[in-house]
């Protein structure tokens, strides 16, 4: 696309397709969709846009702006990607980079996160104002429209405006109307504990790109944060003192208000920061845990002391001593020799099995293995040979209640399971009933054998009625349709027509 615009910093690559759209005079999403990315299958996105380096392939060398760029300096990925581990940061870049179809949203934790994603365009007036005295133009920020951030730490509060995101056009990359930036509001004051979170989130947006912590990485980090703080009942983190710790630290008024709050006396999530991470955390979670116990914390400092940690567990194999008794080895010795070593259990030996295997377990394990029945044992309580020819008696005698000849409806392997009643058995022993196999296979019959057997029907109904033959009877009375009828049945059809001298022939048909 010509004349498709440069990012400004800070600026959301939905509001340069905006902004395009603007300039090239396309303001429906179609049009638009197609002239930079040459389809329209594609939803307008805000935070992890998709089909990156389609938009990279519009800017030319010297403008420096490849796709890696473009997602950690233009969209809301670093507030994500500190939090995964790396092989999904790798793949969320790629599915960002090209068509990803939701996939980036779920990898990211962004769908099932307790801080929502805003659904509608937020803006600062004051920022507006400057933008269009320097630039000419209004974009939107990153930072306006990070979830759970409603300030501008410059002029503020935010302001909404309206204009909502995903509900009637989903492919629309809307652009921010000039006029906003002409609403004349006073800057409001933004409260300590809101500037700590949007100057959290400003240098977490600023991070280079760096390999992602793993989630074994985050779980002892945080551990060892409850045990250097003080916060543990011996050798266990205090999860009540903690709860009580970030309350008072941060206010439940403030927590609710960003939406990481709802039962005071209940905060599961931060609860399970504490355990083993088994899934990523939000940067807000992470935000407000970190200020209440670290003072003095930043980004770079903090993951550069998380990646120190192993990155993942390590497998300790406990070395006990092994007791040898030899009175109790040969005690069950007997009692396999009697009972089995399932049959040791019923026979009131749980205690001698219990011991060697805590105290002996080599020897156990060794004697197990030699004692203990196969895992195969081969079932001899039915005879198959008579099973088969048992059956197959059975079907014939159902079979010859039936006209075979005009029976309406299709002759298949299911039915005749049906006609004997035992269909899931059969179908789970066919190898082991061969009489009845080869049976099935004489009488069952494909579609085209069905439909060229109710058309001999047909035809021997019409000579003893003594009509005439025609096509459209043969395939009416038969209940065929030209688009179902099967190549095979066309082509005897045809042959029938032609053997009764009949003009009317099968167009698709060539004899």
């Amino acid at each position: 696309m010509f004349n498709f615009p440069t990012p400004e910093n800070e600026e959301l690559l939905y509001s340069v397709i905006a902004r395009a759209g603007v300039i090239a005079g396309e303001l429906d999403s179609i049009p638009l969709l197609k002239m930079v990315f040459g389809h329209h299958k594609l939803i307008a996105t805000v935070d992890l846009p998709s089909n990156i380096e389609t938009i990279a392939k519009n800017y030319h060398e010297s403008c420096n702006l490849p796709s890696n760029d473009l997602i950690y300096k233009h969209t809301l990925f670093p507030i994500y990607a500190p939090f995964i581990e790396e092989q999904t940061r790798k793949k969320v870049i790629e599915w960002m980079k090209y068509s990803n179809s939701g996939a980036a949203q779920t990898a990211t934790g962004r769908c099932a996160s307790i801080v929502k994603a805003k659904k509608e365009l937020m803006v600062c007036p004051g920022c507006l104002q400057e933008q269009l005295v320097e630039k000419g133009t209004v974009f939107l920020k990153r930072s306006w429209m990070v979830p759970g951030i409603r300030h501008c730490l410059k002029h503020g509060d935010l302001f909404h405006t309206g204009i909502e995101l995903g509900k009637d056009a989903r492919h629309a990359f809307k652009p921010l109307p000039i006029e906003l930036a002409c609403n004349i509001t006073k800057n409001s004051k933004v409260s300590t504990k809101h500037q700590i979170i949007c100057g959290a989130v400003d240098k977490l947006l600023l991070l280079p790109e760096t390999s992602s912590p793993t989630f074994n990485q985050w779980s002892c980090y945080y551990n060892d944060l409850g045990i250097k703080y003080g916060v543990t009942r011996g050798k266990q983190v205090d999860h009540s003192i903690i709860s009580a710790t970030v309350l008072s630290h941060w206010g439940e008024g403030f927590l609710r208000d960003i939406g990481l709050v709802e039962d005071p006396k209940e905060i599961q999530w931060l609860t399970n920061i504490f355990r083993k991470h088994r899934k990523s955390f939000s940067f807000l979670q992470h935000i407000v845990v970190l200020d209440a116990l670290v003072s003095g914390w930043s980004w770079k400092k903090l993951l550069s002391v998380v990646k120190r940690y192993p990155s993942a567990p390590q497998k300790v194999k406990k070395v006990e001593y092994q007791k040898v008794d030899l009175k109790k080895r040969k005690e069950w010795d007997i009692v396999v020799k009697n009972h089995g070593i399932n049959g040791a259990k019923k026979s009131g030996h749980v205690a001698l099995q219990m011991w060697l295997y805590r105290h002996d377990t080599d020897w156990y394990k060794e004697h197990s293995k030699v004692n203990s029945l196969p895992k195969y044992r081969p079932n001899n309580r039915v005879d198959w040979q008579q099973r088969d020819n048992e059956l197959c008696e059975a079907l014939k005698q159902k079979l010859s209640k039936y006209d075979l000849v005009f029976i309406d409806r299709q002759i298949t392997r299911s039915w005749m399971m049906n006609l004997l009643g035992c269909k899931p058995m059969i179908e789970k022993n066919l190898e082991k009933l061969p009489i009845l196999i080869s049976l099935f296979n004489q009488y069952t019959e494909s579609t085209s054998d069905f439909q060229i057997r109710r058309v001999n029907k047909t035809l021997s109904e019409l000579k003893l009625a003594d009509e005439s033959v025609a096509e459209w009877k043969l395939l009416r009375f038969s209940k065929l349709s030209k688009d179902r009828v099967r190549p095979e049945t066309s082509i005897y059809i045809a042959k029938v027509l032609y053997q009764e001298g009949c003009e009317d022939t099968l167009k698709h048909c060539s004899l």
